[in-house]
């Protein structure tokens, strides 16, 4: 159940193994959130236990939705993934890497630079 976390010291302590959750554990945890939302804990505190013990999941923030997640993608030259995540504002946010040869990567940085140019010049020419 639980582990010692060794190598530091000396803070060394024991460690919950998460991945190995009972439903009594999950019980358990859900009687303390009732405890605590009763004593007026912070929401996002609750919301964190709530993740941590498999009792609720975050949403997961849409890489479609990234204009910079699809035009890196779109790069042949670019080799882009995404694993793991952060968590923030009630959603995970994937994590993501590119790899590249830094020429590749500097003549996509140029060509956004250049679109975002023609966008700015475009939405002037159009306000006149």
């Amino acid at each position: 159940m639980a582990k010692k976390a060794m190598g530091n010291s000396p803070y060394d302590e024991s460690v919950f193994d998460y991945g190995n959750l009972t439903d009594d554990h999950k019980e358990a945890v859900k009687k303390c959130l009732e405890l605590a939302k009763k004593a007026g804990v912070h929401e996002q505190f609750i919301e964190i236990i709530k993740v941590k013990f498999n009792l609720s999941t975050l949403p997961t923030y849409d890489m479609a939705n990234s204009e910079t997640w699809k035009s890196m993608k779109s790069d042949d030259n670019l080799s882009c993934s995404s694993g793991g995540h952060t968590q923030a504002n009630g959603m995970n946010y994937p994590y993501v890497s590119v790899m590249a040869d830094i020429r590749d990567i500097d003549k996509w940085l140029a060509g956004e630079i250049t679109n975002l140019s023609n966008m700015k010049s475009s939405a002037e020419e159009n306000a006149k």
